[in-house]
């Protein structure tokens, strides 16, 4: 995701507006419904942090599809976007901000100064990665499957490459694909890629792919072991070369989901495990470093083929490039906190605070990216020299088997009893194009202010009604408001693992 397109021209012009400061964040669409259950941890105005080190951050929320941007210097919320229904994969380049609205299957372009949504282009399913590089925009579509080339200032579909495998992730060296069981690369440069098929790439199967990349350097992945009997399992860390060269970096106990390549360090991620381990790429050293929940929520598709058509990919890890040279980030999903690396030495994580906007329950970071305010200056000013109306803003595509606005509710109640304290018997109705929607997962869930409480879920009947059957006392749930409170009662579907609240069923209770 490093590629990057910056106009020389264009350098003092944005080193003057770098000098005045990035930009006051605009005027944003509002952000999804939903409560807010964590307040932002500042950092001190007077940090550190140098204007040519990374200070904004653009991140995804999957599940209350939103994009926020972040000044990390100044400790400051530039705004959150409403992207859809989900917002997954984000990058800046080419005057832009791109992200992906994975349940509408859109590429959606994002204006780098306002934050405004300025164009919306309709692709075959949910891209697993993204790259934008050399003029183009590179998707990784294991709905195709396969990849396709986009033009950044039309939406035009520049190229195709249909593969047999559903491709899992990018890199840019010249180009590689990361497949569940194989990697495949080619040594044409990016921009010559697009009338190559796969059988022109070179390719090397593997044990397990995963995510490939690094920075400036060979591509790197993690190769997982089988635990032998009564051992552990292990987790190789390998980067591998044009000429199909691979070296093992180090072998780490435990299930390890990505790495990166930094240099002549590493930086892997156990998910489970909660740690990062940072490692010297010969081997002679390596330190743990604990991260609260550094890999965010998993939300469908790992490549395998049981994952119904429009699933949303394998959340990726929250570690990537940032910015410039050195430096790539690290986010821990539930707490948003965010740390720079290298610090002071190879084992040492600097933390810079907490990039957190506001927070929605059971949301899940699904990927951010870092700028330098000169870069993100220089992307502005070429942002003014593009024809605004020349990239399209296309209407969501309905996928197979559902409406481009997901299921809808038809009629939704309650009753109260014990003096208004105990809510009986729930129901919501649902239906699709005016058709009942059987066998549809529905959450229960309460909320008063920054307060929201799940309470159960159930599956819709043939009549598309689901009805919550039994009681539930207001007085023994924890946090619950008290005598006198307007309580929102709410009903939202669950699609493919996700709580959709931007599609739920709300009503007021007089409590």
């Amino acid at each position: 995701m490093q590629g990057r397109h910056l106009l020389a021209g264009m350098l003092a012009l944005a080193l003057v507006m770098a000098a005045c400061g990035d930009d006051d964040g605009g005027t944003t669409a509002p952000a999804a419904s939903g409560p807010t259950t964590t307040a932002v941890t500042t950092v001190p105005t007077d940090t550190t942090i140098e204007p040519e080190r990374p200070c904004v951050l653009w991140y995804t929320d999957f599940s209350n599809g939103t994009l926020t941007k972040y000044d990390l210097c100044a400790a400051e919320c530039m705004g959150t976007t409403q992207i859809g229904a989900s917002a997954t994969l984000v990058d800046i380049a080419f005057g832009s901000v791109w992200v992906v609205e994975c349940l509408h299957s859109q590429l959606v372009r994002v204006d780098v100064n306002t934050n405004e949504v300025t164009g919306r282009v309709n692709i075959p399913g949910c891209p697993s990665d993204m790259l934008l590089a050399d003029s183009s925009i590179w998707l990784a579509l294991p709905d195709l499957p396969g990849l396709m080339e986009i033009d950044p200032y039309t939406g035009e579909t520049i190229s195709t490459i249909l593969t047999d495998d559903p491709p899992l992730s990018l890199h840019i060296g010249s180009l590689w694909i990361g497949f569940p069981s194989m990697l495949a690369w080619t040594t044409k440069a990016v921009q010559g890629v697009g009338d190559a098929t796969l059988d022109s790439f070179d390719t090397q199967s593997i044990p397990t792919a995963g995510p490939v990349r690094s920075i400036d350097g060979d591509p790197i992945y993690v190769e997982g072991i089988p635990a032998a009997e009564g051992g552990d399992e292990m987790s190789r860390i390998n980067s591998i070369d044009d000429a199909g060269s691979v070296a093992h970096l180090a072998e780490l106990p435990g299930e390890y989901k990505s790495a990166l390549l930094l240099d002549d360090y590493f930086i892997a991620i156990a998910p489970y495990a909660n740690n990062v381990h940072v490692g010297m790429a010969d081997g002679s050293a390596g330190t743990d470093i604990p991260v609260h929940e550094p890999y965010a929520m998993e939300k469908g598709r790992d490549g395998g083929s049981d994952d119904p058509p429009g699933s949303p990919p394998g959340v990726r890890p929250p570690i990537g490039p940032a910015g410039g040279p050195g430096q790539p980030v690290v986010v821990a999903n539930k707490a948003c906190d965010v740390w720079f690396w290298p610090g002071a030495s190879h084992d040492e994580l600097a933390s810079q605070g907490n990039c957190q906007c506001e927070w929605v329950h059971g949301s899940a970071l699904t990927d951010i990216t870092a700028a330098t305010y000169s870069r993100v200056a220089a992307e502005i000013a070429f942002a003014a020299t593009l024809d605004a109306a020349g990239f399209p803003m296309a209407e969501p595509e309905a996928q197979p088997g559902q409406a481009a606005g997901g299921p809808r509710c038809s009629s939704v109640g309650y009753r109260l009893q014990d003096d208004g304290r105990t809510i009986v018997d729930p129901f919501s109705v649902w239906e699709e194009d005016g058709v009942p929607v059987d066998r549809l997962e529905v959450e229960l869930f309460l909320s008063f202010g920054d307060w929201h409480y799940p309470l159960y879920s159930a599956l819709t009947g043939e009549d598309g009604k689901v009805t919550f059957a039994g009681e539930y006392n207001l007085d023994e749930i924890e946090g619950a408001p008290p005598p006198g409170s307007t309580l929102t009662i709410g009903q939202a579907p669950v699609i493919d693992g996700v709580v959709r609240q931007d599609i739920a069923c709300e009503s007021d209770a007089d409590v």
